[in-house]
């Protein structure tokens, strides 16, 4: 069976108002509700930006070193295949990108 989110933006009500608008207006649904906390200023901003540029770096790396050791185990017949050419353009892709993400994170 199909799961749907539904998005309902209201400012400066409480969550309490919230739940009985949507219940209201989903025909008894029982919502799920959750406070947005936005950011307070370009500092926490930026912070959030390199936290999430540092996790990416990470995915990238471990999926970096799991292409390149699928690639070393490659038996010699299967080196000069197609396939073998698109994991290379795979792990140079991702080498790129944890260089881009060393650039911008410093790390």
């Amino acid at each position: 069976m199909a799961t749907y989110n539904v998005t309902v933006s209201r400012k400066g009500l409480r969550k309490v108002a919230v739940a009985k608008m949507a219940e209201a207006g989903f025909g008894g649904l029982s919502p799920v509700i959750a406070k947005v906390v936005y950011p307070k200023s370009r500092r926490e901003l930026f912070e959030s930006a390199m936290e999430k540029a540092q996790k990416a770096q990470g995915i990238c790396e471990e999926l970096w070193d799991e292409l390149q050791e699928c690639s070393d185990g490659l038996p010699e017949i299967l080196a000069d295949g197609e396939k073998a050419q698109a994991l290379e353009e795979a792990i140079y892709m991702l080498e790129e990108a944890v260089n881009g993400l060393e650039e911008v994170t410093g790390v």
